[in-house]
């Protein structure tokens, strides 16, 4: 999962760079359907642009390989 954090600057600028480095391992233990890849934002992040732009990049790479689904869809509860 590829997570966000906005309660600080240190660890928003520490988000966006995890989010550069886990988007291609996330998206290689999906391919081989080890773990779903999911990115995680929450309300705070809509506030912040850096960390709204690497979440747009890292769900544009993911989504090129795989479905975009909600949570309950993944799970099978939808």
């Amino acid at each position: 999962m590829i997570g966000f954090a906005t309660r600080s600057r240190w660890r928003e600028r520490a988000a966006v760079a995890w989010a550069a480095a886990l988007t291609a391992p996330v998206d290689q233990l999906a391919r081989r359907r080890v773990a779903p890849a999911r990115v995680a934002l929450h309300l705070g992040d809509l506030g912040s642009a850096a960390v709204m732009a690497a979440a747009e990049r890292a769900i544009r790479r993911l989504v090129a390989r795989h479905p975009a689904v909600t949570t309950a869809a993944a799970l099978g509860v939808a």
